[in-house]
């Protein structure tokens, strides 16, 4: 995987690294796509909860210590699933900042298909973005015209979050 050995060879090289991981073992903590900042392990000091990323079997995983021990972590997923003891020595790094691009406003162009739209962003730029069917739900009927909340990166799109007069929460806090 592209992600895995960019953050490998700069974590190696004692380097910060901005990544985009993808997969669903981590969400609710870590979605797929987010972009993530990871610091070499040996900045820090790993605790309990943290993210890091660590060599497990051949491959890398960014996962969560579930236990850290002398010379030993337990690492697991965001959903409840336990891998196993990893070596300190694999650990090649901690995550320290989960961030997704910018949310902006957008103004609904045309309906291109199914759940996709054409949008016009605030800043002029012209994007395609899915409409979830979790919002859609809550969204009995968007035209052309209707202004929007929009995401940023989801699995390589952008993503309508809601109408713009009814943000999500998360875009409050």
């Amino acid at each position: 995987m592209g992600w895995t050995n960019d953050a490998a060879d700069a974590l190696h090289a004692g380097r910060s690294i901005r990544v985009q991981p993808y997969g669903g073992s981590m969400r609710g903590r870590v979605e797929s796509g987010q972009l993530v900042t990871l610091v070499p392990a040996s900045e820090r000091e790993i605790s309990t909860d943290d993210v890091i990323f660590v060599r497990w079997r051949g491959n890398y995983l960014l996962h969560k210590v579930i236990e850290v021990n002398s010379d030993s972590v337990l690492i697991g997923n965001n959903l409840g699933k336990i891998n196993g003891a990893a070596q300190l020595t694999d650990v090649l790094g901690i995550m320290v900042e989960v961030c997704d691009e910018p949310t902006c406003g957008g103004t609904l162009i045309r309906h291109l298909n199914n759940m996709t739209w054409l949008v016009q962003l605030d800043d002029g730029r012209e994007v395609i973005a899915r409409l979830p069917k979790s919002v859609a739900r809550n969204i009995f009927r968007i035209v052309p015209g209707d202004r929007m909340v929009i995401g940023g990166l989801w699995n390589s799109d952008y993503q309508i979050l809601s109408s713009a007069q009814n943000p999500p929460n998360k875009l409050l806090e």
